[in-house]
């Protein structure tokens, strides 16, 4: 089965309605829906996500109880969750392509189970694109 990292910014882009890149997201959502797909992603994906939807109901694009229901939709779809990440790895990438450690991790794990990593970040997806890890939520296929 082909295997997929997927960052928050494109998580949340399946359930914020506003998203601008939201139909280009859930096409992958869509593959990882109907088994073809695999989704992987590191541990602090579920706190970026809770803090993305918090994020959204304060500036009043949910509800309270929206952002709620949506936080739980998101933790329980089944994505992987990679708690160890090599912490050379993760410093080689800021480093290398001077981004967080937040945003390294998304592409350690990609390199580490050889697979891309998907993003609506397009701030990461030009700093990391040399890489060959990051694409952009567009690319999907």
């Amino acid at each position: 089965m082909r295997l997929a990292v997927v960052d928050a910014s494109t998580a949340l882009a399946w359930y914020l309605p506003d998203e601008v890149h939201a139909r280009a997201a859930l096409r992958l959502l869509d593959a990882f829906d109907q088994g073809r797909l695999q989704l992987l992603a590191p541990g602090l994906w579920e706190y970026e996500v809770l803090n993305g939807v918090t994020k959204a109901a304060s500036r009043g694009r949910v509800t309270s109880g929206t952002g709620v229901a949506t936080c739980r939709r998101l933790l329980g779809l089944g994505i992987r969750i990679i708690r160890t990440l090599e912490v050379e790895l993760i410093w080689r990438l800021c480093v290398q392509h001077s981004i967080t450690a937040y945003d390294a991790s998304y592409l350690a794990l990609a390199e580490e189970y050889g697979c891309e990593c998907y993003s609506v970040d397009q701030r990461l997806v030009r700093a990391a694109a040399d890489s060959g890890l990051i694409r952009w939520i567009g690319e999907f296929e």
